[in-house]
């Protein structure tokens, strides 16, 4: 027997695409639809025939736990709502389940994140979120964030119900006041709780033992006992095996403790800085316990670690709404003497003065437009590259705290247009590199060389074989020391770049010759201290210049005139 739709209204119409001939979703009846009668419903039902809206019998439920030692085990909530679906008629088709995670935000909760979104898909096949109680929904602080993602749902259709709570599916006024309460309830119990495990980890570090994370170079974590028995060593990702021992830090391999001393002494008693101190590691080839790279933070941190001299220091990071932030030392747990100091308080000392002295301090808002006010008197067409020359912080300092460079010229007093030092460098760059132009043309001319100018491509045409451009390099400040910036773009196609590196009043301080082809082995930046990477390029003064033109004319000249006979061509 072939299948039949049947005719009738939208409404026996709408009800036999949703369940078709044996009960169950038909595609054939969906394709008959729009095809043959669709025309004939209604604009809702339209809609609620186009996206398919599954019956309000089907629901999703949420489950959340925050440790492995909760009484509210998924099991358990999974129970208490498959229970309640049943006695009212509801079939689950979701899960959403976020095990291990806190309540306080959604930070972290997958399965809250992909039900919010979910929600939102007008396709969603569900119109009911059954959750157990108000607490695995969330504990969060603010109550109103619990009432924000629970409206959020309702806003597209989905209604969220606690099986658990005794208001149940009541949106009355007393169901509102009951939540609200719980949702109270739920956020202070939260708080009640990190004030006693606070105390409890406080407790735990005074007497010695570690309360959690992975040790430092030199250091194992060892369990022991509540007498102080020591047990077994832990290694990476290991746990004690006994819920009631605790762990102890104790000294790790002789060959790890011999490395760290080296480098406390490396960085006590030498100009090293903590970049030779990775480098140094990284071209010994030493690795961490996890089996990658010494970097510049665990550098930085191992030199920093009190745990090394013995003291063990608990609570440096407190958390806030912006993310975690150092904690006043007020609030920071300091035990001395918790295990054997591993490097001497001398060295320690020594390290901690030199990374101080190398340490800058941090700038205020209020210091930052003090010395850029102060800077900008002395030169006001200063420039973000130039900040660090004239004792300003870098520009992206003013960035991060200003926004932009223009409003902290605007806060620092400049009230012409931020436009125009950068046009006032430039032109006051053109004017020079003319005036240099102008001067080798002439010096060449008294050599009797043909030189033609053309003062837009800055470029000078010589005997009408050699084509030299001209380029003039600024002292700027890009890196922590300022450094000539030597632009590579070219305004045209040359034989040789004369670039010039301009001294803080304009004047070329030092000449270099460069080949077209050896462009690209010129450095972009040159700093004073890698001059002598450039020496083969360089022209005492701008006489020499003329010489080798001369030189280049009469070579050109004989090239011409006598060509000499084929040979092979000589080695580099």
């Amino acid at each position: 027997m072939g299948f039949q739709m049947p005719l009738g209204g939208a409404s026996d119409l709408l009800q036999f695409v949703r369940q078709g001939s044996s009960g169950q979703p038909h595609r054939q009846a969906r394709n008959r639809l729009e095809h043959s009668n669709y025309l004939e419903l209604s604009a809702p039902a339209r809609y609620e025939a186009r996206m398919n809206i599954p019956p309000h019998s089907c629901a999703a439920q949420y489950i959340r736990m925050s440790t492995d030692q909760q009484d509210l085990s998924p099991d358990i909530q999974k129970a208490a709502i498959q229970e309640y679906a049943i006695n009212h008629g509801l079939q689950i088709v979701a899960t959403y389940e976020d095990q291990g995670k806190s309540g306080l935000d959604v930070r972290g909760r997958k399965g809250m994140q992909r039900l919010l979104a979910d929600v939102m898909d007008p396709a969603c096949p569900y119109r009911t979120v059954l959750v157990y109680d108000v607490s695995r929904w969330g504990r969060f602080q603010n109550t109103d964030a619990s009432a924000y993602y629970e409206y959020h749902c309702r806003l597209h259709g989905v209604s969220v119900v606690y099986v658990a709570e005794s208001f149940g599916t009541d949106s009355g006024p007393t169901g509102a006041l009951v939540k609200s309460l719980k949702r109270a309830m739920a956020a202070e119990y939260s708080r009640e709780l990190a004030v006693k495990a606070r105390a409890g980890q406080e407790r735990v570090i005074a007497l010695g033992y570690s309360a959690g994370g992975r040790p430092a170079i030199g250091l194992l974590r060892q369990a022991v006992t509540r007498e102080g028995v020591p047990r077994s060593l832990l290694g990476v990702n290991e746990r004690k095996g006994i819920q009631s021992d605790r762990i102890r830090l104790v000294p790790g391999p002789p060959e790890e403790i011999t490395l760290l001393r080296r480098i406390y002494d490396l960085y006590a008693n030498t100009p090293a800085t903590v970049n030779d101190l990775v480098r140094l590691l990284a071209a010994e080839g030493h690795r961490t316990r996890a089996g990658g790279p010494f970097t510049l933070r665990i550098v930085s941190s191992l030199l920093s670690c009190e745990l090394f001299v013995g003291t063990y220091v608990w609570g440096t990071l407190t958390r806030t709404d912006h993310g975690p932030r150092p904690a006043p030392p007020e609030k920071q747990v300091r035990v001395p003497n918790a295990i054997e100091p591993l490097i001497d308080l001398e060295t320690w000392e020594r390290v901690q003065r030199k990374k101080s002295m190398r340490t800058r301090p941090r700038r205020g808002a209020g210091r930052l437009l003090a010395d850029l006010s102060d800077a900008l008197r002395r030169c006001p067409e200063l420039s973000a590259a130039d900040l660090v020359t004239h004792g300003c912080a870098p520009s992206q300092t003013y960035l991060k705290t200003f926004g932009s460079m223009e409003a902290a010229y605007a806060f620092a007093g400049r009230t012409t247009d931020p436009e125009a030092a950068g046009r006032l460098r430039t032109r006051r760059t053109k004017e020079l590199t003319v005036a240099l132009q102008d001067s080798i043309a002439q010096q060449l001319a008294a050599l009797g060389c043909a030189v033609e100018c053309d003062f837009q491509a800055f470029t000078l045409h010589i005997d009408d074989h050699v084509l030299l451009q001209l380029t003039l390099a600024w002292r700027r400040s890009f890196t922590k020391e300022p450094a000539w910036f030597v632009q590579r773009r070219r305004l045209t196609r040359s034989d040789y770049r004369l670039i010039g590196l301009a001294g803080d009043a304009g004047t070329p301080v030092g000449y270099y010759l460069v080949p077209e082809v050896a462009r690209y082995e010129f450095p972009m930046l040159l700093r004073p201290e890698s001059l002598h990477q450039v020496q083969r390029y360089r022209l005492a003064d701008l006489d020499h210049l003329g010489t080798y033109m001369l030189l280049r004319r009469a070579s050109h000249k004989r090239t011409i005139s006598e060509p000499r006979p084929d040979r092979p061509a000589a080695s580099p």
